[in-house]
């Protein structure tokens, strides 16, 4: 090892091998914070981009949520529709079996006495109509949930008193 006290080393030359080190130390200080500056700017890019990304992807799960929701909404809309087309149309058959004068269907048959009152009576008025009021009342029974439903209870009681009806027959 070298002494830097040593004799052999002018004084003069120890002062400016110092100084050289002190200036070089002192550059690589420097460095050292400008590195570190870029460094946490980077990280701060990464971080705003990772964050960015999470909020991206957040964004698209909601997104992704409200289309399956749509979609779903969409669809059972589209099955009750469908359902109150059947309904419309079981009671444009019994119509039709009535005004055509249908096998059950006279005043005195039992499938005729079967469809409860209410029932009754608006498939005598829907028949006794115009063809202009018999295509609003079945769009009515399409369109409107609630009619709908007050025509698909009185379908159904009417099933359900056939069917036991057919089976005492049994």
């Amino acid at each position: 090892m070298f002494n830097l006290c040593s004799s052999t080393w002018p004084k003069s030359q120890l002062r400016a091998d110092w100084a050289y080190i002190e200036r070089g130390t002192e550059w690589l200080r420097d460095a050292g914070q400008r590195i570190s500056g870029r460094l946490h700017a980077f990280a701060a890019t990464l971080s705003g981009a990772v964050d960015r990304d999470r909020r991206d992807a957040a964004e698209a799960q909601r997104q992704k949520r409200l289309v399956a929701e749509r979609t779903r909404e969409q669809a059972q809309e589209r099955q009750q529709a469908q359902d109150r087309e059947k309904v419309a149309e079981k009671f444009r058959t019994i119509a039709g079996k009535l005004e055509a004068g249908g096998h059950g269907y006279g005043d005195h048959n039992s499938d005729w006495k079967a469809t409860p009152e209410a029932l009754r009576k608006a498939v005598d008025a829907y028949n006794g109509a115009n063809q202009h009021t018999k295509d609003i009342y079945i769009e009515r029974i399409q369109r409107e949930p609630q009619m709908a439903r007050a025509v698909d209870q009185l379908l159904h009681e009417r099933e359900l008193v056939l069917q036991r009806n057919r089976g005492m027959s049994r």
